[in-house]
């Protein structure tokens, strides 16, 4: 199943239904195509947090999304960033997504500093 999105109102953005993903994520992007796993396919945070992913592709000409390779604190950033959008469409879930951060994205970093660097983002998207 395939849904169409549109970011920035005008350009439209594949998101593919699938269980293609690894095991320990719900979501995925894939440069320009978010990936969903079928029991998270209406989950609007969800969504919105892969949507982020592409816009941060594409306002960086894809640079972001390789630079997040060997940059662990580019990788946070994005995270942080996708994670603030997702968490207007779940506010109580704030710690969950820093432990997410913590856990499954392999940036070697103290929970403090993944915290901190979350609720900057936060500030800023309001």
């Amino acid at each position: 199943m395939i849904k169409i999105r549109k970011i920035w109102d005008i350009i439209p953005i594949p998101i593919i239904i699938t269980d293609l993903l690894p095991k320990k994520f719900g979501g995925g992007t894939l440069i320009c195509i978010v990936l969903i796993r079928p029991k998270h396919k209406d989950n609007e945070g969800l969504i919105q947090h892969e949507l982020t992913h592409v816009k941060q592709n594409l306002r960086t000409l894809l640079f972001s999304g390789f630079k997040q390779n060997w940059s662990k604190q580019h990788r946070l950033d994005r995270e942080c960033e996708a994670y603030a959008v997702q968490l207007k469409y779940s506010p109580s879930r704030k710690d969950l997504y820093i432990d997410f951060m913590y856990n499954k994205y392999n940036l070697g970093m103290m929970r403090a500093r993944i915290e901190g660097n979350f609720n900057k983002w936060i500030r800023r998207l309001k």
